[in-house]
């Protein structure tokens, strides 16, 4: 996947945690909601503006990531 799609993957989760937590604070404060809200669930297409600055040091940054050559945990130990 290429670094602008998951550049816009991160931007749109964050958003949806954000309408969540506004939707659960608003029920929150005002006890149990009689209203039922009716949320429109199609997925649309969206566009992101990112510079051509902020993508080069993106790219830059993952270049010189150093990953690990292999996992060094156990199967046992992880759960």
């Amino acid at each position: 996947m290429n670094t602008l799609k998951m550049k816009s993957l991160h931007i749109a989760r964050n958003l949806f945690t954000v309408v969540l937590f506004l939707q659960f604070a608003h029920v929150s404060a005002q006890g149990k909601s009689k209203t039922t809200v009716k949320t429109d669930e199609s997925i649309r297409p969206f566009k992101v503006a990112v510079s051509d600055a902020d993508l080069n040091d993106l790219r830059s940054r993952l270049k010189a990531t150093k990953w690990l050559a292999k996992e060094h945990v156990s199967t046992e130990t992880k759960y």
